[in-house]
């Protein structure tokens, strides 16, 4: 009867150290750092049989089906590691075990150890303890070793929570403005500006896309918003738009304040929305109220120099703004405007009308054949044949407020036809309309349409750089001058008035 119960506490012995087992196991899956603070114990109590390295070094990577297979069955199927902290457990605890128990221990300990010995010096070992020396220190190094995504998200200040650096700052860090149609909208400011320059659109314009060029998309730069790309009728991306006096003239000249100003010029709309139906003096009326409420709302100075950029249209909108300014008798802001006026730049403005004025007012008239409303008076104020026209006179006044005030005027031509057909490729507007003649003009071509002519698309194109110099001369020559020359007018006719005054007296 001795034998049998020494055979049943042998298995029950053994039958306890595979519950141990099974339990080192779940907590070696719940606990890294028990397993760690185990694995530590079980080399400081390892017998001198074996060696530290023998028993303290670990397969580096299981394989799935390894650990799935740990998960049933008995120490058989367990892997080396975990049959060796377990086998070496029971080999520290030979009292409670039995002398077969013992035995096997030993037996598998000793094959576990010269496996990991074998393991431990083949070139994958090796390879693996250099990778462990050189250990990526961050997640996107980790990503970048391993080839997978950390699943651990970075902290919060830590240098992996920082996001790169765009390829293009200027434009994903910059916010976005929303341009309104209907008044002013500032595109850029900063601290002391020396001028406000306001961008004035045409005939049926808008107050963004006007100023919006192009240019072709880089294959090597991040593809940008939706917004931002021109398509085809395929749907294919063709350019990317440039709203140039935002993108390009704010990153070239930071002294100044750059406004944009929409109005409501709109020539026909479809049913049901009316169209306006303002002409160039209401328009200019208008916009020379709209300014002196901007400056009174953001509190601007009245001396601060304005810069009118005007195309086609629009320019015809400014000189009656400024005419408006120049008749009021009070010095008040509205007078005040003119006076702050420092220069004026023309891209295509018909001073003297446009012979394709008359297919606008053909325009109209058939869409108010077809029911919908048109606004055909600018249209027909532009007709260079339309004897009521009143822009010479117009042309002839502002010349005298220019002399006056010291305006400098630049004016922009065109080069190039409507389209490259041949009962299609006159002037929009010649070289003989786009001219003031007067004293203080400076006038060049811009090899470009009438459409396309104040639209750029990077900071290499040549009209932009013909703009740029223009702007660039105005702003640090010619605002000097006139103030220095306004100053000597205001002297001499105050000599003037003393003298009168003088003679007045003795007689």
């Amino acid at each position: 009867m001795q034998p049998n119960n020494h055979a049943d506490k042998s298995n029950s012995h053994l039958s306890q150290t595979r519950s141990d087992t099974s339990l080192q196991r779940t907590s070696l899956a719940e606990s890294p750092s028990s397993h760690t603070e185990r694995s530590t114990q079980t080399r400081r109590t390892s017998p001198a049989g074996t060696s530290r390295g023998q028993a303290s070094q670990a397969r580096p990577t299981e394989s799935r089906e390894t650990l799935s297979n740990s998960n049933h069955g008995p120490a058989s199927g367990l892997t080396p590691r975990l049959q060796r902290k377990g086998l070496v457990e029971c080999h520290t605890n030979p009292s409670q075990t039995s002398g077969l128990l013992q035995r096997e221990c030993r037996t598998n300990l000793s094959q576990a150890g010269s496996e990991s010995s074998s393991r431990r010096n083949s070139p994958a070992m090796s390879t693996y303890s250099d990778r462990a020396r050189t250990a990526p220190a961050t997640a996107t190094e980790m990503e970048t070793a391993t080839g997978r995504r950390c699943l651990d998200p970075p902290q919060a200040g830590s240098a992996t929570s920082r996001s790169a650096p765009s390829a293009n700052p200027s434009r994903s860090n910059k916010e976005k403005v929303k341009v309104r149609k209907d008044t002013f909208t500032t595109l850029a400011d900063c601290d002391n500006p020396v001028a406000d320059v306001i961008f004035i659109h045409g005939l049926g314009g808008h107050p963004k896309w006007s100023w919006t060029g192009y240019r072709k998309l880089d294959p090597k730069q991040p593809l940008p918003e939706k917004e931002k790309v021109q398509t085809n009728c395929l749907g294919l991306r063709k350019r990317e738009k440039i709203f140039w006096p935002e993108e390009l003239l704010s990153a070239d000249r930071k002294d100044i304040r750059i406004l944009t100003y929409g109005y409501d010029s709109h020539v026909v709309k479809c049913i049901p929305r009316p169209v306006n139906k303002m002409g160039i003096a209401d328009h200019g009326q208008s916009l020379l109220q709209d300014i002196v409420s901007h400056r009174r709302r953001f509190n601007i100075p009245r001396e601060r120099p304005i810069i009118f950029v005007a195309h086609s249209f629009g320019g015809l909108v400014v000189i009656q703004a400024l005419i408006r300014s120049w008749r009021e008798d009070s010095e008040d802001d509205m007078k005040a405007v003119c006076k702050a006026t420092y220069a004026t730049i023309f891209f295509g403005t018909p001073h003297r009308g446009s012979d394709d004025a008359a297919w606008c007012q053909c325009y109209g008239c058939l869409a108010s054949a077809l029911m919908c409303d048109a606004n055909t008076r600018n249209a027909e104020q532009m007709n260079s044949r339309f004897h009521g026209s009143k822009l010479p006179e117009l042309t002839q006044e502002f010349r005298k407020v220019a002399a006056v005030n010291f305006i400098r005027i630049k004016s922009f031509s065109e080069t190039q036809g409507k389209i490259g057909c041949a009962c299609l490729n006159g002037l929009m507007v010649d070289r003989y309309s786009s001219l003031l003649n007067s004293a203080d003009e400076d006038h060049e071509f811009i090899n470009a349409n009438h459409t396309y002519m104040n639209k750029f698309g990077k900071h290499e194109d040549k009209g932009y750089e013909q703009f740029l110099s223009a702007l660039k001369h105005i702003i640090e020559i010619e605002i000097p001058n006139r103030r220095t020359k306004k100053g000597l007018s205001t002297h001499l006719q105050t000599q003037q008035q003393q003298q009168h005054q003088q003679v007045s007296v003795r007689m």
